[in-house]
């Protein structure tokens, strides 16, 4: 308020070099450049071993104004999520936020079927800046991962008369993640003790990590996803559907977004609910140490964590979020303080049990057991091959 003027306005952005070092900024370890540690960007711009360095700056997309009346009303998030799934329907919930003024009217929420029909409508009175409401589905439609059915796509409506507020795409799926511990003796159990490492393997026991879908135990075909165009713009819709049609022509059933790249644009985890490619998360750290000491660096962790909750939750395709690619290698749960642990335990993972609390949250990738880079136990790396010790660019700096 009091900011716009008649006539003209003129709004100005200020970058600092991602290449020029701040006064104060405290030197990191990491992996093949540490002038990134200080900066929230793009990591792999720096330069990786897959890419160039590519060091630009900048507003990618649009920017955009936005004025609303006194009266109007504001949504400020949708969530959606499966709470159950039974032989008679299944029960979803919706969680609907408002911003001030609080809306004081009657809104209309409709779940439409993925043929378009009408499935339920519920009006509400709402004065609240919370909605929370549970809807149940009829002989739902299950959505599965490619290879194990069908991908239909339910859409949630929020309407404020002829307005509608927003239109949100879901599937009904459940998703578990199984970590059975391994019977002694048995095949599982001998495998583990073989491809067991001393230098990094301290678990007394192994067990399974074992993704179900509507109880369906699913064979996880896929591969890492990095950005498209290294001078990161953005890569058209077009293009972004193309890699995703030739990988599900391919077989591929998963996509790991690392994370020394980005989060992908919502054309992208629309298409890969659309074609039915699950996709785990990592937050936007890699291969090194952060100021996770620094306020000022929990704080960006978790704008970036309401941000990709919001862009993300919704999405039948997505799985689960990790915390980071390999900066925890060397911890464990039982470890006081490790690369990893503040910016997972005190930054990104109380925002998502806030605003996603139905997904799993790994606090790295990978994670499981002791320590996080065993092969016995949780989600594994064959990152190893870097040193005789665990990746010994965690503990250097150039």
């Amino acid at each position: 308020m009091g900011i716009l003027r008649n006539g003209e306005n003129r709004l100005q952005l200020h970058f600092t070099s991602p290449v020029t070092k701040v006064a104060g900024w405290k030197q990191y370890g990491g992996a093949f450049t540490t002038e990134r540690m200080n900066t929230r960007r793009t990591q792999c711009s720096y330069g990786w071993d897959w890419v160039g360095r590519f060091v630009c700056c900048g507003v990618p997309g649009e920017v955009s104004l936005l004025a609303r009346t006194p009266d109007e009303v504001r949504l400020t998030g949708t969530y959606i999520y499966t709470s159950d799934i039974d032989e008679d329907s299944a029960r979803i919930g919706v969680t609907l936020s408002f911003a001030d003024p609080m809306p004081r009217r009657i809104l209309t929420v409709a779940v439409l079927t993925p043929d378009g029909t009408l499935c339920r409508k519920i009006d509400r009175y709402v004065d609240e800046r919370e909605v929370r409401m549970k809807i149940d589905i009829p002989c739902p439609a299950l959505w599965y991962p490619l290879g194990y059915g069908e991908q239909p796509l339910y859409t949630l409506e929020i309407a404020d008369g002829e307005t509608v507020l927003r239109r949100e795409a879901f599937g009904i799926r459940t998703v578990k993640i199984l970590q059975i511990p391994d019977t002694p003796g048995s095949d599982y159990a001998k495998k583990c003790a073989e491809i067991k490492n001393p230098h990094y393997d301290f678990n007394e026991e192994s067990s399974g990590f074992i993704l179900k879908v509507n109880e369906k135990k699913i064979l996880c075909r896929g591969a890492n996803w990095v950005p498209v165009t290294p001078f990161y713009d953005g890569p058209t819709d077009e293009r972004i559907t193309r890699i995703l049609e030739l990988s599900a022509d391919a077989g591929v059933n998963m996509i790991r977004i690392w994370g020394g790249g980005t989060f992908e644009t919502e054309h992208f985890y629309d298409e890969c609910s659309r074609l039915g490619i699950l996709v785990t998360q990592d937050f936007l750290m890699a291969c090194g140490r952060y100021p996770e000491e620094e306020e000022w660096f929990l704080d960006c962790l978790r704008k970036e964590a309401e941000y990709a909750a919001h862009l993300m939750r919704n999405k039948a395709c997505l799985m689960w979020y990790s915390g980071d690619n390999e900066n925890a290698v060397n911890g464990c749960d039982t470890d006081e303080d490790y690369p990893g642990r503040r910016s997972a335990r005190h930054a990104i993972g109380p925002v998502l049990a806030e605003l996603d609390p139905h997904r799993e949250f790994l606090p790295s990738s990978p994670y499981g057991g002791k320590k996080y880079a065993s092969n016995t136990v949780g989600t594994t790396h064959n990152t190893q091959f870097l040193g005789s010790d665990i990746l010994p660019y965690m503990l250097s700096s150039d």
